[in-house]
């Protein structure tokens, strides 16, 4: 069965993220404050359960988490792995992102998946996530343990046109209908329209947006997921806005998953 180019590089983003976290992990302490307060074995413990919980639902299985408990449940499986040694639980990430790979070559990338709280998702969002995820938080360790964390820019792009679908699926909404396009520098286009029935995402931009967003991918990535501020971003020339209502930007910053 043929897959789309895009689920494979996601597939090969994933295992690759999750390789270069399982060398990071060698030799590091996990209890070093991370994120918030998990320290750097709770932030592993949490990549590992995600990666689990994508490739269960990429096979077809139900998620186990209602929407908008994405935060109990991630504590709930931090706190099962308690007192697991950071060792053992590095030693799942590479084995658990070629079962992930695995379970996406047996779905078309357009096809559709369980997702939380009974909604679906094409099987390429559910990969461009959880790439996203491991990207993030491998950041968030590296950065704990002063190691160096690259994302590329490609990577990143790659990943937040993956994203819309799950745009789509949050609740997010406004009272006036407003439309911003984020061009993503030398990578691609995707055009948000929030209203009040919710969020939808095209690749084709509409004539007369409300703004528009020259973005680093990276620099948008990061604020996406509120590992930068878009105020920095802006100040260092890394995300630009222009058009009739600018402050209509704002409103994609809700657009990321809460992790």
């Amino acid at each position: 069965m043929l897959i789309a180019s895009r689920q494979v590089e996601l597939a090969g983003t994933v295992a690759r993220a999750a390789g270069d976290l399982a060398d990071l992990l060698c030799g590091v302490s996990g209890e070093r404050p991370c994120l918030g307060h998990w320290d750097v074995a709770a932030v592993t413990a949490h990549v590992v359960d995600g990666l689990g919980l994508h490739r269960d639902l990429l096979l077809g299985r139900p998620s186990p988490i209602a929407l908008g408990e994405g935060s109990l449940h991630a504590e709930e499986a931090v706190r099962q792995a308690g007192g697991r040694a950071l060792e053992d639980l590095a030693d799942e990430l590479r084995p658990l992102a070629a079962e992930l790979a695995v379970a996406a070559r047996e779905r078309p990338a357009t096809d559709l998946v369980p997702w939380h709280g009974g909604l679906t998702l094409p099987a390429d969002a559910v990969l461009a996530l959880v790439a996203a995820e491991v990207l993030i938080h491998g950041r968030d360790i590296a950065r704990a343990v002063k190691a160096p964390w690259r994302i590329e820019r490609g990577t990143a792009a790659e990943v937040l046109l993956g994203l819309g679908p799950v745009f789509e699926k949050l609740d997010v909404s406004a009272p006036r209908p407003l439309v911003a396009v984020v061009s993503l520098r030398h990578s691609g286009t995707f055009a948000v329209s929030i209203g009040p029935a919710g969020t939808s995402v095209t690749s084709v931009p509409p004539r007369r947006p409300d703004c528009t967003l020259s973005a680093d991918p990276v620099a948008f990535l990061l604020c996406s997921y509120r590992r930068r501020s878009p105020y920095i971003a802006a100040a260092r020339g890394a995300i630009a806005v222009r058009g009739p209502r600018p402050w209509a930007a704002v409103a994609l910053s809700r657009l990321a998953p809460r992790d």
